[in-house]
């Protein structure tokens, strides 16, 4: 009798768990969805110019110890900048003396899980393989779940919001993006 209601209850579970993956239609766990936040309040969009006329008073900033694909990245993304608009751009790390604060706003280019004012924020919503690019008190955040989730964040703000032919780089000030990974397992519910 145990042994009929044990498979009874494998063939049960069996069957939601395919049907959990019959009603997603997706099998493919590489692909990621998108969305944009939009603001509470809808004040007017305005472009932010981060690189113009030759010129910024932005520059980047990784964490100090950041790991070594994070670190190059971050010096590849300068030199892209460069490459597109022809500015020199500093980088730094996200070095202050104890004691010190990061002011609450600065004009930087914020990559990976720095300490800076809003990170938390930004990184308690996203999961693993997820990252956002947030503008925020003259911040422009770049930040994933993990290192290579922020990398993909890099590579998504260089294609959209570099433009090599201005040579500019311009963000909304509204920015709030979020690129979300599609886990497998999400789509099963108990």
């Amino acid at each position: 009798m145990k042994k009929i209601l044990l498979l009874f209850l494998a063939a049960i579970v069996c069957l939601e768990l395919a049907a959990c993956q019959l009603s997603g239609e997706q099998s493919d766990t590489t692909e990621s969805t998108s969305e944009i936040t939009p603001a509470e309040t809808e004040p007017p969009v305005l472009p932010v110019s981060i690189i113009q006329d030759g010129a910024t008073e932005y520059k980047i900033i990784r964490p100090e110890r950041a790991g070594t694909a994070l670190v190059a990245a971050a010096s590849e993304f300068r030199s892209d900048l460069s490459e597109a608009t022809g500015v020199q751009i500093k980088i730094e790390t996200d070095w202050y003396k104890t004691g010190d604060e990061p002011p609450e706003t600065a004009k930087e280019i914020v990559v990976g899980k720095c300490d800076r004012p809003a990170i938390d924020t930004i990184v308690k919503n996203l999961r693993e393989r997820d990252f956002a690019i947030v503008y925020l008190g003259e911040r422009i955040y770049i930040v994933g779940g993990n290192d290579e989730a922020t990398i993909e964040g890099i590579d998504y703000f260089v294609a959209n919001y570099v433009d090599t032919s201005a040579k500019t780089v311009i963000v909304p000030n509204n920015l709030s993006y979020i690129e979300r990974y599609e886990y497998l397992l999400g789509m099963v519910s108990v």
